[in-house]
């Protein structure tokens, strides 16, 4: 069932129905809607290893979440190019922005007053980040809610994408210092075992933890983090995979 929630303004549709179509991403729509119809979780818990990285506010907010449903702070767009060999779209985020500066990730972000549906909360974001028009995106499904690390609940619309919108795609620079490409079958492979360096306050740490490796063309990429567990949610959801998900930090 869709998952409404009545504002003082507007009804904000978190998930709707989507229709299983003909076409390569149809079992794909079938199985995410299946997952919705046998009662799956809206929050997915934290993965292990989470509260050496989180708030003790945000593990407390993120437990809450698991019985409340929430609406999502923010979406975003897990975009599938419909091409012979499909593909994910990724970016790697401008190095001046306040969160999550660098790092890989899905086209979106926060949700709007004037928003009226997750779909268009992630469809605006693409639109603004990388010039991705609605007409070019058809939605496949909806993953459970997972939270960012800076406390947000965080709704992945799956979608697939035009061909003929890919050549088009220019990255906003003011948000976004890259546009890149990974193959889809990549997240049916588990993802390897990575180490980097991290700061926690003034302390410096290697975080250990599973990751898919890309290229944008100017270097290796680490899909990590919030994107990579997304990607783990859609691999198990999706196709059954399952990959051990931790965080070990190790000074």
């Amino acid at each position: 069932m869709p998952n409404l929630t009545q504002r003082t303004d507007v009804t904000f549709i978190d998930r709707e129905y989507i229709p299983t179509t003909q076409g390569q991403f149809a079992m794909l729509t079938a199985k995410l809607d299946r997952y919705w119809q046998d009662g799956g979780l809206e929050v997915l818990p934290l993965s292990k290893g989470d509260n050496q990285l989180l708030s003790a506010d945000i593990v407390a907010k993120s437990t809450l979440a698991e019985q409340t449903s929430p609406l999502p702070d923010a979406c975003v767009l897990v975009a599938i190019s419909d091409e012979p060999v499909p593909r994910l779209l990724l970016t790697r985020r401008a190095v001046n922005l306040n969160s999550h500066a660098g790092e890989v990730s899905f086209v979106g972000g926060k949700r709007d007053d004037t928003d009226v549906s997750s779909l268009s909360v992630a469809c605006r974001e693409a639109f603004e980040e990388v010039g991705l028009y609605q007409h070019h995106i058809s939605p496949i499904g909806y993953l459970p809610m997972q939270m960012s690390r800076s406390g947000l609940f965080v709704r992945p619309v799956v979608a697939s994408i035009e061909q003929s919108a890919i050549e088009g795609l220019i990255a906003n620079q003011d948000e976004i210092d890259a546009i890149f490409w990974l193959e889809f079958e990549r997240i049916l492979t588990p993802p390897v075992a990575y180490a980097m360096p991290r700061m926690l306050g003034v302390q410096r740490f290697t975080l250990h933890t599973p990751a898919w490796l890309g290229d944008d063309g100017a270097g290796e990429q680490v899909v990590w983090g919030l994107t990579a567990r997304i990607l783990a949610n859609l691999a198990e959801i999706g196709f059954g995979k399952q990959y051990p998900w931790y965080y070990r930090l190790r000074a």
